[in-house]
């Protein structure tokens, strides 16, 4: 089939796209293995990792936080209420609930037990209950969304502004004393510890989703698209590999949690991340298109459209264990390796209870 034959002039592929609903759905499970690594494993302890480790990183790394916000930018386009309105009425919504979500999953817990057991502090009172989570960077990309729409920006021109807004940002790592800098600036850039997801260095995944979903929705063929995906996504990852390799920077950069490298988005992670999601995409596509189960498909389409509950139970679960068990000193650092089995436990227990959330949480 020749390349010109492959893009429709109309809407020929608008149903469901099951290899997104895969990575999104593994994305997850990856998200809560690593946050229970992240946050109470060894190498939360003393800095330490291994190549179990490593392995946890890139999962939890490239395949998760990335997948959730490229395939925001996908749903976007593919959804029916993408109106600036409704987009920045969602986005405001987000950012509201992201401040809730941080008071239940942390800072309520740690404020009692640690009130009681004597081990409270303000400052980590004040960081858990503002640090800036995926939620409360969805809430902020959701509104500057609905402006550029507003604005009628064209689709390619709104990568192209996410990639100046990732250099701008990726220059930008101080630690500011003002409330303004702490509170309001890190949503949009590193100015804070707390301040994980800023908007100008995360901004060009949903970017790229909606861009790639533009295109997406005119390919005849699903085959053809994602044999041609996967050649050039693992081309460009290997190059990357080999020329970061060769100026002496390692891979493992480019996700590492370590001293917050992951969240420090660079032009060249960016790059690296969002080659494996397109990569890791299409691998599934061919994978489960063989497997081709209805019980798998009905549990990760499940996952795939509660994606924000799961997320938001898991957090509560990990996040309450954290503030009190371990910010108490009752729960050692257990080895990496116990992360897995923790992860999955969670992940099919938030999955499981998201669909009785469901009645309270709604985005």
């Amino acid at each position: 089939m020749p390349l010109k034959s492959l893009v429709s002039e109309d809407f020929v592929n608008t149903g469901r796209q099951k290899s997104i609903d895969y990575i999104k759905a593994f994305g997850i499970l990856y998200m809560v293995i690593i946050h229970w690594y992240e946050e109470m494993s060894v190498c939360y302890a003393d800095g330490t990792t291994s190549v179990l480790g490593y392995i946890i990183e890139f999962l939890g790394g490239p395949l998760a936080a990335p997948v959730f916000m490229y395939a925001m930018g996908l749903g976007i386009v593919y959804s029916k209420h993408r109106s600036p309105k409704e987009l920045f009425i969602r986005g405001l919504k987000l950012l509201a609930f992201s401040y809730i979500f941080n008071l239940i999953r942390l800072s309520a817990s740690y404020l009692i037990v640690g009130k009681i057991a004597g081990y409270f502090d303000l400052d980590t009172f004040l960081y858990y209950t503002f640090n800036v989570d995926i939620l409360s960077f969805c809430g902020v990309a959701f509104m500057f969304t609905a402006l550029l729409k507003k604005l009628n920006i064209h689709v390619w021109a709104v990568p192209q502004a996410a990639i100046i807004m990732l250099i701008i940002g990726s220059f930008i790592n101080f630690e500011s004393t003002t409330i303004f800098g702490k509170y309001i600036l890190a949503l949009f850039v590193k100015s804070s510890e707390l301040s994980y997801f800023p908007l100008f260095n995360w901004y060009i995944y949903p970017a790229m989703g909606m861009l790639s979903a533009r295109y997406l929705k005119q390919i005849v063929s699903q085959d053809r698209w994602h044999k041609i995906s996967l050649r050039i996504s693992f081309a460009f990852t290997i190059g990357i590999i080999a020329g970061a390799m060769f100026y002496g920077i390692s891979p493992i950069q480019f996700f590492t949690i370590y001293d917050d490298i992951y969240y420090l988005v660079n032009f060249i992670s960016a790059l690296f991340c969002f080659n494996v999601v397109v990569l890791c995409e299409s691998l599934f596509y061919f994978a489960f298109k063989k497997i081709n189960s209805e019980k798998l498909d009905k549990l990760v389409f499940f996952m795939s459209d509660n994606l924000n509950t799961i997320y938001i139970i898991q957090w509560i679960i990990i996040g309450n264990v954290l503030t009190t068990l371990f910010e108490g000193g009752w729960l050692q650092p257990f080895p990496i390796w116990v992360s897995i089995p923790l992860g999955i436990i969670v992940t099919l227990i938030a999955t499981y209870l998201a669909k009785y959330a469901n009645k309270i949480l709604k985005f």
